[in-house]
């Protein structure tokens, strides 16, 4: 039987199914909160019913983006051992977009929106609160900007990810250091024991109350990080083969229904994700460009505007069609102008910032 590390080189370690997994993932999370025009209620997503709450399509794209992500930069670390130049190239995916995204939000978006004189916005102390997302202190709110109801919308809904997903890197350099990526039993081990703590949070009801509710919401989503770390790790012994995503993907159908889908969705999304990426189901060769990140990160600012500006336009898939089609030209000026210029420089600044750390930890052995 083949293995995944087999389908791994056959692919020259370049899956030509993860760029588009990301890319439909973004689309879920667009077409989800698209569904806001409908109804506010999370409980008519259908995923939501199906699976007796377990899970809704916008939560089920996030835990595919993190399942890959855990899956694709594992080897930068666990092989090559290299944290700086990990640090370097995560800091580079993630924050120029992210800059471009705030200031432009808080510079222009606001502006346009805000009732307020321009004046009182920009000297409003929220205004520069909405920075925080800078350092992933999620804000959700600009003065002045309000709906017809005369209640504030939600900015960027999206970019609460961007914090746990800021954790789950710093948590794998974490247990980098400490020598569990390199130990296999100790990496089954912080498998088991985020697994089973995912379930005993999704069990306790009165999470909220005990103050555990970011611990919790963390717990959710690198539950589905390791596993795709775990995935990476162990590539060598697990098999690559359709009946083991088939079989996953039919328990869980079953299980979802029962309510029992936080048991196997962490296994059946990191695995199928990551059977697909390496597949060529969705393609043979990978994409020329990633549209996914500014997909994610621009769509929600786009229904903001147009359920400020435009509160009649409701119509669904009117909606929809404009929505998608902007974030798509917000995505492709962002990779070509922001994202692609900057992933170029991931090579140079690793080497400026292993010298620069090499001088400091030189200067201050000297100084000791």
């Amino acid at each position: 039987m083949m293995r995944l590390a087999d389908q791994m080189a056959l692919k020259r370690y370049k899956g030509p199914g993860f760029d588009r997994i990301r890319v439909i993932a973004a689309l879920i999370v667009l077409v989800h909160h698209c569904t806001a025009y409908i109804t506010p209620n999370i409980a008519h997503d259908v995923l939501f019913s199906f699976s007796r709450g377990t899970i809704q399509f916008g939560l089920l794209a996030v835990s595919i983006f993190f399942s890959v992500s855990g899956f694709l930069v594992t080897p930068g670390l666990s092989y090559r051992g290299d944290i700086t130049a990990f640090a370097v190239h995560r800091f580079l995916r993630i924050m120029p977009a992210l800059v471009v995204n705030v200031i432009i939000t808080v510079l222009v978006v606001g502006p346009l929106l805000t009732t307020l004189p321009l004046k009182e916005y920009y000297l409003d102390q929220q205004t520069y609160r909405y920075l925080n997302n800078l350092v992933f202190r999620t804000t959700t709110m600009l003065p002045g900007v309000q709906l017809d109801d005369g209640t504030s919308p939600t900015i960027n809904g999206p970019l609460w990810t961007l914090y746990f997903e800021a954790l789950s890197y710093i948590t794998l350099v974490a247990l980098f250091i400490l020598g569990i990526l390199t130990n296999r039993k100790a990496c089954i081990g912080i498998l088991l024991a985020v697994y089973i703590a995912n379930v005993i949070f999704w069990l306790q009801p009165d999470i909220e109350k005990l103050g555990l509710e970011r611990i919790a919401v963390f717990t959710s989503l690198f539950v589905y990080f390791f596993t795709g770390v775990t995935l990476s790790i162990f590539s060598k012994e697990i098999p690559y083969d359709y009946r083991i995503a088939s079989l996953l993907l039919i328990m869980t159908t079953v299980a979802l229904p029962l309510g029992l889908g936080i048991l196997i969705l962490p296994i059946s999304v990191s695995y199928i994700a990551v059977y697909v990426g390496y597949s060529d189901i969705l393609g043979k060769r990978p994409f020329k460009t990633d549209y996914s990140y500014g997909i994610y990160l621009n769509h929600a600012l786009v229904i903001t505007v147009l359920m400020v500006l435009l509160p009649t336009f409701t119509n669904f898939l009117a909606v929809l069609t404009v929505v998608t089609v902007s974030a798509f030209v917000i995505a492709a000026l962002s990779w070509r102008f922001i994202e692609s210029p900057s992933l170029h420089l991931k090579t140079r600044i690793s080497e400026i910032a292993r010298r620069q750390l090499g001088y400091f930890l030189v200067k201050k052995n000297s100084v000791s």
